[in-house]
Formats: C-alpha cells, structure tokens, sequence
C-alpha cells in the first residue's frame, strides 16, 4: 500500500488499515517473544530451589493422597469381608437353630409317642391283670358254690343214712 508523503495527513481508510497491520504485527512479534523466552523460564524455574521444594512438596501431596486413597480401599473392602463373614455366621446361626427346633421337634414327638405306647402297654397289662383276676374271682366263687352244693348235698345226704 502507497503511502503519501510525510507531511501530509493520512486518510482514515490508510490510518485504519496501517493500525490493523501494526496490531497483527505487533501480535507476531509478541508470540515469538514469548515462544522465545518460555523455554529460558521453564529452564530458570527447573534451577529454582524454592520452585523444586514446591514440586516436591506437591508429589508428596499427590503420593500420600494414594496412600490415603489406598487405605480408603482396603479399608472399604475390609468392611466387605467383614460384613460377609458376619452375614455367613448369621446364617450359620441360623441353621443351627433350625437344626435344633427339628431335633427338638423329633424329640418331643418321639417323647410323645413312647408315652403313648407305654400307656397303651400298661392299659393293656391292666386289662390282662384285670382280666386274671377277674377270673380267678369267678374261679374262687365257682369253686365255692361247688363246695357250698357239695356241703348240703352231703349234709343232706347225712340224715337219710
């Protein structure tokens, strides 16, 4: 773009074209500085000991925070077995008492049958025994009505002779 001479204005058009090349150069020349001189200030801050205490200070932040992170899971999955190991004793629990209500059942109701039975028995050796003395009475009165007739049958007998 021409330019006119040095004493006399420029237009506004050419003003504002000349500022907006100034800006975009003045924007090139800003990056390359600072292209330039980020490598200087990466090396310059590797070389600060206050910088390196302060990287270190942050790894040691960043591995006690895993330490932390690393409790906090084997922490989480003890609670896990814990809780598992407390849920099979309960179970086992469990099966243990109904183990017990059915070998106390079974045992009440063997009890109850073996009373049953010997009930039964004894009312049956009762009745046998009943039944015995029964007719050993009926033996007893029929051999006492048979002395009895034999008594008068020879008491009347007596005084025929």
């Amino acid at each position: 773009m021409p330019l006119p001479p040095q004493d006399e204005e420029l237009p506004p058009e050419i003003e504002l074209q000349l500022a907006a090349m100034m800006a975009q150069a003045a924007q090139q020349v800003l990056q390359q500085s600072q292209a330039q001189a980020a490598p200087q200030q990466a090396q310059q801050q590797a070389q600060d000991p206050v910088l390196q205490m302060q990287q270190q200070e942050l790894q040691l932040r960043g591995q006690e925070l895993q330490i932390k992170m690393q409790e906090a899971q084997i922490k989480e999955k003890q609670m896990a077995i814990d809780a598992a190991a407390r849920a099979d004793e309960l179970a086992l629990k469990r099966e243990e008492l109904t183990a017990r209500m059915q070998l106390e059942g079974t045992k009440v109701s063997l009890k109850a049958r073996f009373d049953t039975e010997r009930l039964a028995a004894e009312q049956q050796r009762d009745g046998v025994r009943l039944g015995v003395d029964i007719a050993k009475t009926k033996d007893q009165m029929a051999a006492q009505r048979m002395q009895q007739r034999t008594q008068q049958q020879q008491q009347k007998e007596k005084p025929a002779k």
